[in-house]
């Protein structure tokens, strides 16, 4: 459970320094809403995951896998639309045919 929060707390951390050193440019604003979302879904998903392992409920298990299963594909298609972006508007029905 601690380290579910200590995940939570430096995805948090890491989101705030990465704003205000502005010392890599970022393509567009599309990306930078991209890396928004990213931070935000993958601050839930640890924090539901620290809920999960406080108390196992049927419920708390559910959000805690399909959490973790969102966040495996947003980070996949972040990666894919950072290496690809030549390709953007083939890579989100792509990634979710592969989720479905």
């Amino acid at each position: 459970m601690l380290f579910s929060i200590g995940n939570s707390l430096f995805t948090i951390i890491g989101y705030w320094i990465s704003r205000q050193k502005k010392t890599c440019q970022i393509q567009t604003d599309y990306y930078a809403r991209l890396v928004s979302i990213h931070a935000t879904l993958c601050t839930c998903v640890w924090l539901l995951s620290a809920q999960f392992h406080a108390r196992d409920t049927i419920v708390s298990e559910r959000l805690d896998y399909f959490g973790a299963g969102a966040m495996i594909f947003y980070t996949l298609y972040l990666t894919l639309y950072r290496n690809f972006p030549t390709y953007s508007k083939y890579l989100l029905p792509s990634v979710l045919v592969a989720y479905w």
